[in-house]
């Protein structure tokens, strides 16, 4: 069995170590016996890479055939531990509090506490007031309580995305007690053998024992993407360098193996480097952050402009012309009180809680994210690249004929299903009452599509129907497989057993068991779709003893199946059962299965229905071709299978040659098929496989289409495939891409013999295009992660430290310029196209442009490479674009792409790459997930249009009445610390919980870089609507006070210094101050009753309270009735305690005078409800244009 790899060069060793090559050569038993005697190895750091492997075994206690014994293992893991690399330690929960204490609004915070100390003394001197004190103590308690409020909601975050992590155990095959099994990778340990496949990802440091075709991608180690060769020999002294040798998390990207545990958890290579650097993290700034940093920027700016206006007019003006009015010490505190007023202290917590609301949501939509701030992306997407098997189809493949000849069919027998269980009279009824819905809901389906095709004038193209004939009685064919003697279906059957890696193993249920000790073992298929298909059909339908079969026809080399040959290849020894034929005599039977237009492309002959061997000609290939594509056309998935014979003998001269040309490196320009042959094979048959589109999807689709996001396929299979599913799921739609047309592309020669690009529409010639200059994909570049040109940021370290220090805080706010050249957004042609990836390297520009600019897409036999490029082009043209993968192929293009979305049953190097993992594997889930990231975007405009009413605008305006018009000031610093730090929080908490509102799915996607957080529309809104309305009914209720208790408005407007006095009112100063304690506190309980208010009527953004209220339904949010009864206990306890009267100067409100604020609140709520109906009505109208 020749499964060894590569060979070492033996003369470069012997000249390096000066070896005797000669004497060992005849000792080698296997790699490395005795390769390296001559080395002192005691100057080397490890010798595990140059023993021989017996002495491999017995130091690790094991062997390649058993594997470790239960006992071995029991006593390696008390000795080794659990293969985990200690995580960074996580900071105390001391340290993030010190943290939140001393950044963001708590610096800001800090100032004016600092301030509001210093005011009571010694600026407060000789007379130093107890409410300036009192002030101080209540924004230190505030600073505490939001920096603790903060922490947990970051510790709360924290703990969700780790428990995803534990919910996602990577599993890995193992051979113990001669059983192979699958078990978690933590469980490993060393000595374990584990058996490694194409995809997955080496879950420890090992030493390989076989390799068949393995090629690794160490790039984590060495930087370098360039697969490596491995072997079983060692190639170097060099424990990094040697071949030999697997390091924890490298990628198999091709072929299978075996290898042995050497080095576990911190012990490994990568485990010594995270050691190294463990202390060393930077946190990526993604488009959330700087959403946020820009609403803090513009507050800060908004504050600082604020004062500075406050500061020049007392210094200008008031302090000349009124000297008493407002002293030095009175102006800090209404500084205070304005920078407290403008700073939106439930923003940190509410984006936090917003975050965690969403992944908790996402989570329960099977969908798991791997940072929550990635969840915004979702807002943007405006293409969702998706791919076919199991992600819009179920993934239940499974083998419904076998094919050969032009004519030669065999219909797998569907097995009987068990009697259905006796129903009462009560489900009987619900099953017919559901059928006549079913059948009305249908015939009005049918109607629609009579009607549609009535208008296209295609009324009798029927539905097509599968084109098989397929009765086996009728085509004289029995149903047993064993009793058809057509060699051609008897070769089909034992390809399929022979050519699959599809086999039972003992696996751990890795469903979602937080403790994986309380996970069950149990036998499971395992192999890719296709072979776990043909496996089953031999098995359970044509009743194959596969083991048997396998067994007697032992397996000496394979090619495994990737996406770029898009076919796999096995050699297998043929039984024979006459002992007098010589081992070198024995035949060697050769598989090839794989797509079938590339399969029957590699043949030279076909096999007959009568057993024939004929020339496999031109109108043979076309008449298979035909047969392929009428079947692709009924939504089959079709698999060809050729052969080829050799004699032992002549298989191992093959199998030399190409080792020596390996050695001799003359494989650069060839196609390296691991020695096989890659033509001359004889036709054998077809497999035609069916795997449904799953039932949610077709909706799903509608409702991505609704949401205007356009949901391309791309697969690798059949075109005719690929259409058909998309016409079932409704990714191509009668309405499009039926009466309007269905475009294509061929590339043909011209009558010059120049390369052209025909573009047909509904197969008729439309245009012709030569292509120009073609375009290419930037394979290392990610959407946010690193967009910055890698000469502008060599260039940056060139800069001076101010100019660098600038970009650094810029990029805190704005993204930095991509590397690929941006384009503006495409309009979009109302037809459908399918294009070939055969086809893709000829597109330029111009092509590109032409194709990227339909409705429906779909991309057909596409390698990864060329997905890759459709991802890249897509993003040139200003597309935010999601792509699923499953495979380790498809990882460059779920990094590229703005959101990578993995599949729970692909490889873990997908899993690894993507940002999101879906559990489900189903399409349906995206497009939830889709509107869970729009909820996000929705509930941080809520908060910011919630909290800049009466956060900053109700509370700015009482400070510059004071000011400018001399009157009485009518909120203190300390209300305004208590509306922002407890009233206003609470509420925004609750604004966070709120359920998407019904149309959030029918409009377009947010445009990144122009659809911010805050924007001009929201500030216009905020501020000139809701904040004028609140800050007028404030003002209202405070005057309404004071002139309802014999204080009329002359008698405190304009009066400056003098209020009070000179007889203007009946009331002594204090009276009037307590009077003025009163008023303020109405002012206070005005503004909280009227963000009730203006919470209901922000709930939605266009469609109405009635549509989406709080009680019942799907807009139900019971929470915020919970922040009401503690906002209105906030403001019991600070104006009915008489302590707090005295201590605070706050006052009891009698509430009548707080009543006006519910007619202003109602008149409001109702002019913001006829505001969104009349945006309901007239989308297009100039409100509508300036809605938030």
């Amino acid at each position: 069995m020749d499964n060894y790899g590569v060979e070492i060069e033996e003369k470069k060793f012997s000249s390096r170590n000066n070896l005797d090559i000669s004497k060992l050569s005849s000792e080698r038993k296997d790699s490395t016996v005795d390769l390296w005697a001559t080395i002192d190895r005691s100057n080397l750091e490890q010798d595990v890479h140059i023993i021989p492997l017996d002495d491999l075994y017995q130091r690790f206690h094991t062997n390649q055939h058993d594997g470790l014994s239960t006992a071995s293992v029991i006593d390696a893991q008390v000795q080794y531990g659990t293969n985990k690399i200690t995580p960074p330690k996580s900071p105390s929960y001391l340290w993030l509090l010190v943290k939140e204490l001393f950044i963001g609004f708590n610096i800001i915070l800090w100032i004016a506490c600092i301030l509001t100390f210093l005011a009571y003394k010694p600026f407060g001197e000789p007379n130093p007031s107890i409410t300036n004190l009192a002030l101080g103590v209540v924004l230190f308690l505030v600073i505490i309580f939001n920096s603790v409020l903060n922490v947990y909601q970051q510790i709360k975050s924290y703990k969700i995305v780790a428990s995803f992590s534990n919910l996602l155990p990577t599993i890995v095959t193992v051979r113990r007690d001669d059983k192979e099994q699958q078990i978690v990778t933590e469980q490993i340990v060393p000595g374990d053998i584990i058996l490694l496949h194409t995809g997955e990802k080496i879950p420890a440091d090992c030493r390989f024992l076989r390799c068949d075709e393995l090629k690794i991608n160490i790039s984590e180690i060495t930087g370098n993407s360039k697969p490596v060769i491995s072997t079983v020999q060692c190639t170097s002294e060099n424990f990094m360098e040697s071949t030999n040798i697997g390091f924890y998390s490298s990628i198999v990207e091709q072929g299978t193996g075996e290898a042995l545990i050497i080095a576990t958890g911190d012990n490994t290579v990568v485990g010594k480097i995270s050691r190294l650097s463990r202390d060393k993290s930077s946190d990526d700034i993604t488009n959330l952050h700087r959403e946020v940093n820009r609403f803090v920027l513009f507050i800060f700016v908004a504050t600082i402009i604020s004062i500075i206006i406050l500061w020049i007019t007392w210094a200008a003006w008031l302090n000349r012309v009124h000297h008493t009015f407002i002293l030095y010490n009175a102006n800090i505190i209404n500084s205070i009180g304005m920078t407290v007023g403008f700073l939106p202290l439930g923003l940190p917590s509410a984006v936090t809680l917003v975050l965690t609301f969403v992944a908790k949501k996402m989570y329960r939509q099977r969908v798991i994210v791997k940072s929550l701030q990635t969840m915004e992306i979702f807002n943007s997407i405006s293409v969702v690249a998706t791919g076919k098997t199991g992600t819009l189809t179920q993934n239940k493949m499974t083998v419904t004929h076998f094919l050969w000849d032009i004519h030669g069919i065999y219909k797998v027998p569907i097995p009987e299903s068990e009697p259905a269980p006796t129903e009462t009279l009560f489900q009987t009824i619900s099953r017919v009452s559901s059928g006549v819905f079913k059948t009305a809901r249908s015939l009005s389906t049918d109607a629609v599509s009579v009607v549609r095709r009535l208008s296209s004038g295609s009324l009798n193209t029927s539905h097509r129907m599968p084109s098989l004939d397929d009765d086996n009685e009728k085509n004289k064919i029995p149903n047993i497989a064993s009793e058809i003697k057509i060699q051609a279906f008897r070769d089909l059957l034992l390809g399929a057993c022979l050519c699959s890696n599809a086999e039972k193993q003992i696996v751990h249920d890795d469903s979602l068991e937080e403790n994986l000790s309380k996970m069950k073992s149990k036998m499971r298929l395992a192999g890719n779709e296709v072979d776990t298909a043909l496996y089953n059909a031999c098995v359970d339908q044509c009743y194959v003893d596969m083991d048997a079969v396998r067994q007697v026809n032992s397996r000496l080399k394979v090619l495994p199946f990737n996406s770029s040959n898009k076919f796999m290849i096995s050699a297998n020894l043929i039984e024979s059962n006459d002992p007098a034929v010589l081992e070198g005599d024995r035949t060697v039977l050769i598989i090839m299965k794989g797509a079938s237009d590339i399969v029957i492309q590699r043949c030279s002959s076909y096999k007959t229905d009568n057993d024939e061997i004929l020339p496999l000609t031109t109108e043979m290939k076309q008449a298979l071709s035909h047969r392929q594509e009428e079947l692709g056309k009924d939504g089959y998935r079709v698999i060809a299978m050729c052969q080829q014979r050799f004699t032992r003998e002549k298989y191992n001269r093959m199998m030399e040659q190409y080792k020596e040309e390996q050695r001799s490196r003359l494989l650069t320009n060839i196609e390296d098929l691991n020695g096989f042959p890659s033509n001359d094979y004889c036709f054998i048959g077809l497999f035609a496989l069916l795997d449904p589109p799953r039932s949610e999807v077709p909706d799903a689709v509608l409702k991505a289409r609704r949401a205007q996001i356009r949901v391309a396929m791309i697969t690798g299979d059949h075109p005719a495939l690929a259409k058909a599913i998309a016409k079932q799921v409704h990714i191509l739609t009668p309405e499009i891409s039926e009466i309007n047309g269905l475009d294509t592309l061929k590339v043909e020669k011209d009558d010059n013999g120049q390369t052209a690009v025909n573009m047909y529409r509904n197969e008729q010639l439309c245009d012709r295009h030569i292509p120009n200059q073609l375009t290419r994909p930037d394979q290392n570049k990610k959407h946010s992660q690193d967009p910055i040109n890698v000469d502008e940021t060599q260039s940056d370290q060139k800069l001076p430290w101010y100019k660098r220090a600038w970009s650094s805080c810029r990029n805190q706010v704005s993204e930095p310029k991509s590397n690929l050249p941006q384009t503006t957004k495409m309009e979009y042609i109302p037809y459908g196209i399918v294009v070939a990836g055969a086809d893709i390297g000829f597109m330029d520009d111009f092509l590109w442009d032409w194709v990227l600019s339909h409705q429906e897409l779909v991309f057909a036999r596409v390698t990864p490479e060329q997905k890759l490029h459709i991802v890249s082009e897509f993003q040139r043209r200003a597309e935010i674009i999601a792509v699923t993968g499953d495979g380790a192929s498809d990882a460059p293009a779920l990094k590229c792409a703005h959101i990578g979305i993995a599949m729970q049953s692909g490889t873990e190097v997908s899993k690894e790459a993507g940002d999101v993992i879906l559990l489900d594997n189903n399409f349906s889930s995206i497009i939830q997930a889709i509107e869970t990231g729009r909820l996000l975007s929705d509930n941080l405009k809520k908060v910011a249009i919630y909290l800049l009413p009466g956060g900053s605008w109700s509370q700015v305006w009482p400070v510059f009445f004071n000011l400018w018009f001399g009157m009485p000031l009518a909120l203190s610093a300390l209300w305004a610390t208590v509306f922002c730090m407890l009233n206003d929080v609470v509420m925004s908490l609750a604004v966070v919980t709120e359920k998407p509102e019904r149309d959030i799915m029918s409009r377009p996607p947010s445009i990144r870089g122009k659809d911010h957080l805050l924007n001009t529309k929201l500030l216009i809104h905020a501020y000139l609507f809701v904040g004028n309305v609140e800050c007028f009914t404030a003002f209202f209720c405070f005057c309404y006070y004071w002139i309802d208790n014999g204080v009329p408005l002359q008698s405190f407007l304009l009066t400056y210094e003098n209020f009070g006095l000179n007889g203007t009112t009946p009331y002594t100063t204090d009276e009037l101050q307590s009077m003025n304690n009163v008023a303020q506190s109405v002012y206070y309980c005005s503004m909280c009753l009227f963000q009730f208010f203006n919470f209901f009527a922000t709930r939605t953004r266009y469609a109405s309270i009635l549509q989406h209220n709080p009680l019942w339904g799907k807009g139900q949010n019971l929470y915020v009735f919970g922040a009401m009864i503690i906002s209105i206990a906030i403001q019991l306890f600070f104006t009915q305690i008489s302590w707090f009267n005295r201590i605070l100067g706050t006052g009891r409100v009698p509430p009548k005078y707080i009543m006006p604020t519910l007619g202003f609140g109602m008149l409001w709520l109702i002019i913001d409800e006829l505001r969104k109906l009349y945006i309901r009505k007239r989308p297009r109208s100039f409100v509508a244009r300036i809605a938030w």
